[in-house]
Parts: C-alpha cells; sequence; structure tokens
C-alpha cells in the first residue's frame, strides 16, 4: 500500500507524457525532464511504459523530438476550462491579434475548441472574449512590417532561411557585397521573435555577420522567403541563457549554416 501513490504519480506522470506527445511542436527527453521536474532516465522509463501499452512512439531525429505514430495515436485529450481559460487570455492579451484578422480568427478557432463543452464553460469563455482587451501599442505598423512579421512567423514556422534587407549595420565592418544604400541583405535562419513593449526583434543566424544576431523590425526593410530549410542548433538554449542576445559567438552552431 505504501507504494500505492508513488504508483498513482508514475501514471499521471505517464499521462502528461502522452499529452505532450499528442501535441504539436514535439518533446525530446531533456524537455520532458524540464517540464516534469524529473530525471531523463525516468523520462525513458516512462516512455517504456507507453510503447509496452501498444502506443507506437518513436524519435524523430530530424525534429529531435519524439513522436507517436498516427495510426496508433489514441482519442486526443480534450481541454479543460483552465486549459481554456489560459489559451484564450494569453491570445487576448497578445500583441499579435492586432494584425488585420487575427482577432476574427481567434474567436473562431475558440469557437471550435469549445464545441463538445458545456455551456457553463462556454459562457465563461464568452465572457472573457467580451471583457477582456488590450491596448494596441502606441507604434502602428505599416502594411510592409505587418507583412515582414507574417513572414518571419512563417518562417519560423516552416524552418525556412529568408533574405532580409536590414539597416543600421556596419557595412565597412562587414565588408557587405549585397549593399542597397546604407542598407545590406544577409540570409537569415530565424530562430525567435520577441515582442519587448512596442519594439519587436528577431534572432537568428545571419550569413553576413556569420554568427547569431538579433535585428530589430524598424530596421529591416524588405524579406524574400526561401526554400532552404535549417536546423536550430541544439545548444543554441543555453547559449541564449547565459549570453547578450546581440552577439551570440559563431561557436553556438558549430558552423552549421549554410549561406
Amino acid at each position: 500500500m505504501k507504494n500505492k501513490p508513488e504508483v498513482m504519480a508514475r501514471h499521471a506522470r505517464v499521462l502528461r507524457i502522452l499529452t505532450c506527445l499528442q501535441s504539436g511542436p514535439g518533446f525530446n527527453a531533456r524537455q520532458l525532464a524540464d517540464h516534469l521536474k524529473v530525471s531523463r532516465r525516468t523520462v525513458f522509463r516512462d516512455l517504456s511504459i507507453i510503447r509496452d501499452s501498444g502506443v507506437g512512439v518513436f524519435f524523430d531525429s530530424i525534429a529531435d523530438a519524439y513522436r507517436v505514430h498516427p495510426g496508433s495515436q489514441p482519442e486526443p485529450a480534450r481541454l479543460d476550462e483552465e486549459d481554456l481559460v489560459n489559451l484564450v487570455m494569453a491570445s487576448l492579451l497578445s500583441a499579435w491579434q492586432h494584425f488585420p484578422g487575427i482577432t476574427d480568427s481567434i474567436r473562431e478557432a475558440t469557437s471550435k475548441l469549445l464545441a463538445g463543452h458545456p455551456d457553463q464553460v462556454k459562457l465563461h469563455i464568452a465572457r472573457l472574449l467580451n471583457g477582456c482587451h488590450m491596448q494596441p501599442v502606441e507604434t502602428e505598423f505599416s502594411s510592409l512590417q505587418r507583412d515582414i512579421v507574417r513572414a518571419l512567423v512563417q518562417a519560423i514556422a516552416q524552418q525556412k532561411q529568408l533574405r532580409i534587407l536590414v539597416d543600421q549595420e556596419d557595412l565597412e565592418y562587414w565588408k557587405a557585397i549585397a549593399a542597397e544604400g546604407t542598407a545590406t541583405w544577409t540570409k537569415l535562419s530565424p530562430y525567435e521573435l520577441n515582442v519587448n513593449g512596442s519594439e519587436w526583434t528577431v534572432c537568428g543566424r545571419s550569413s553576413l555577420h556569420r554568427s547569431i544576431r538579433t535585428f530589430q523590425l524598424d530596421n529591416i526593410l524588405n524579406v524574400v522567403v526561401t526554400s532552404d530549410e535549417y536546423e536550430i542548433p541544439r545548444n543554441y538554449q543555453l547559449a541564449r541563457d547565459t549570453t547578450p542576445a546581440l552577439a551570440i559567438s559563431p561557436e553556438v552552431d558549430g558552423g552549421k549554416y549554410q549561406d
């Protein structure tokens, strides 16, 4: 009997891992261990339990994440009211909602998520949708800037490199070849899009600088999404947490970058 709480905790943890694996982004062993506050050895043991139960779990080396075979996936877990509230509030209080069409899209997506939930839950979420608002930042985006942000989002989601025309770079120091006035083109592997108040920045590896750089949205004059794929270095997260964002060493990715 004394082991019963431990067994129940393991069952609950296994269910949480399965829920994580059913989500879109995917998790590797380290991320699961950090998320669940356990060791990687415990994660590997729980993954074995999931496999033994008949659920096909495999490691996707390209995505660096564990996934569930489509044919063996159980019914996806339905979001409870707390999950819905957190998701809706994150959407409502995000600067992304001020882009054209996003507010309506959020409402339509929320309606789909609410399908099958009790009327009381639908009422609670409807009150949040109508009663929570975020005022737009003082700086209004131009149509070009909105297109640039959408291109960055697309490139990050699909892990596609893009060419950006960036201003405010020291052209003489970097010996840029493709320059247009005071601006220059560089090929960027975008790792992150960050928002701090009214300031939007993108961080990624630049072919011009041959290192990881952070560019302000205001300094990006044009973007062209390419078909070239990229991978985020596994040690990028550690380097980002310990190094100033504006100049992360080229050694972070071991030179694995195609210009």
